[in-house]
């Protein structure tokens, strides 16, 4: 048996702070299922620091929060706070039920972007309604959205985005800088009710190079949208921004060392979200923000070339740089407490296994044949075990699905675990809890809590 590479992370300290407190076994009594802890606290302060950054880069700037990165009303509440206290905060929002959660948490209606696939008529009626931004993403929407606008006949503007393409060939959202042009005029004449404020776009990976370059791209279409539409002010340059909830040494060393004997099924998983990056968050806003275009043949034959980085182009221009990150805000603000029912051997292999109550789907990684690497740790009366008989296991769910894993890894735990003992995953705040929860078996979803590490206080999330 071959123990996985370790993955561990700084537990942080509001968790440490809340197993000290002796509330585990009061909530899990409560929930009666595993349940997720929020630190909203920690979501606030990441937030600001990305406003924080923003400032200090120069650039005019607005946060839309994911809000499919996490359900949380706590986390929605804390975008509400921010945009009472002046900072431009909303969330970005794909359904009607996404919308309403909002707006019931206090966010601004002038705070919520919807971006996604082709709006039902709610959803464009509740932003012509609350002054919402809709993002336009092809021909065919726009001429949905334009006619039941029309219908409605409201003197209210409907604003819009339009989003254009990033350059994955299987990409379903986006359209062409031609398309985008073509309907902006067409958008722009005779029309009162729809107004273009911007242009979009979404990056499906991680790759700070390419959102650098959409960047210049959307600032080079917006000057020529101007023409048409002048209070075209906007550019979001999307989600997808990359985390760290490992040091990103820890995380090469596990990539460059990991085998397919390190997990249960001896099959290492062949696709993997980056769970340690060089640049993460608020600091990959401030390197894309300062990095110039890519300068092409044509570009280095002409004296009139511009050398401005984006943030300056932005500033030069008067445009306000939108970003909707999801799980980088949610960064360190979650965990998921998973209680121990046994750890036993395999029936036909020398490897063992810890049974949790709940099931994989309160992971998603798993779902997306992929794997959460941050190490679980383990959780016995109160106190976080760092000694005892060291085990390698991995971590399956109550379900009778042979495939139902946590952890496919062989995670090296300090101790054997033991009934009543918890296993805490420690940064799933950010899609992990939010994905694919389902009430498979009758289960009842897991409860969410709010944790207050000043007050030390516990609340439902809702």
């Amino acid at each position: 048996m071959v123990s996985a590479i370790s993955c561990k992370i700084d537990v942080p300290s509001w968790q440490t702070a809340l197993i000290g407190s002796g509330k585990l076994d009061f909530i899990a009594e409560l929930s009666d299922t595993p349940f997720h802890v929020l630190c909203p606290n920690q979501f606030a302060q990441t937030l600001s620091a990305w406003h924080t950054t923003a400032k200090e880069v120069g650039i005019k700037f607005g946060i839309r929060f994911g809000k499919k990165a996490n359900k949380s009303a706590h986390f929605s509440r804390e975008i509400a706070l921010s945009a009472l206290r002046g900072f431009d905060s909303g969330i970005d929002v794909a359904s009607v039920e996404e919308f309403q959660s909002s707006l019931a948490a206090g966010v601004p209606g002038n705070k919520l972007i919807i971006t996604g696939a082709t709006p039902s008529r709610e959803l464009i009626h509740l932003a012509v309604c609350h002054d919402a931004t809709l993002t336009i993403s092809n021909e065919v929407d726009s001429r949905i959205i334009s006619q039941f606008v029309d219908e409605i006949d409201t003197p209210n503007q409907l604003r819009v985005l339009l989003r254009i393409a990033n350059q994955t060939p299987s990409t379903r959202f986006g359209m062409s800088i031609d398309t985008a042009l073509s309907l902006t005029a067409r958008l722009s004449q005779g029309r009162a009710n729809i107004e273009i404020t911007g242009l979009g776009f979404h990056c499906n990976g991680y790759d700070l190079h390419e959102r650098i370059n959409m960047s210049h791209l959307a600032i080079d279409t917006l000057l020529k949208v101007r023409s048409l539409s002048p209070r075209a002010d906007t550019i979001s340059i999307g989600g997808g921004f990359p985390t760290s909830s490992v040091e990103y040494g820890v995380w090469r060393n596990l990539q460059s060392r990991l085998k397919n004997e390190m997990f249960i099924d001896s099959d290492k998983p062949k696709d993997q979200y980056p769970f340690g990056s060089p640049l993460s968050g608020q600091y990959s806003l401030r390197f894309i923000a300062n990095q110039h275009r890519p300068l092409t043949r044509r570009d280095m034959e002409s004296t009139r070339r511009s050398s401005d980085s984006m943030a300056q182009r932005a500033h030069r221009h008067n445009i306000k740089i939108l970003a909707e990150p999801g799980r980088s805000l949610c960064q360190f603000a979650g965990a998921s407490f998973f209680p121990v029912l046994s750890c036993h051997a395999l029936p036909n292999a020398a490897r063992t296994v810890t049974v949790v109550r709940g099931t994989s789907l309160s992971l998603s990684e798993q779902w997306f044949n992929s794997e959460y690497y941050p190490d679980p740790y383990l959780v016995r009366n109160g106190v976080i075990i760092d000694s005892g008989v060291a085990t390698a296991t991995a971590v399956s769910g109550s379900t009778c699905l042979d495939s139902d894993y946590l952890s496919k890894r062989m995670i090296q735990l300090p101790d054997r675990p033991r009934p009543g003992d918890f296993l805490v995953y420690p940064d799933t705040a950010g899609y992990q809890m939010d994905s694919n929860e389902s009430a498979f078996h009758g289960y009842r979803i897991p409860q969410k809590y709010a944790f207050n590490p000043v007050t030390m206080t516990i609340t439902e999330d809702r």
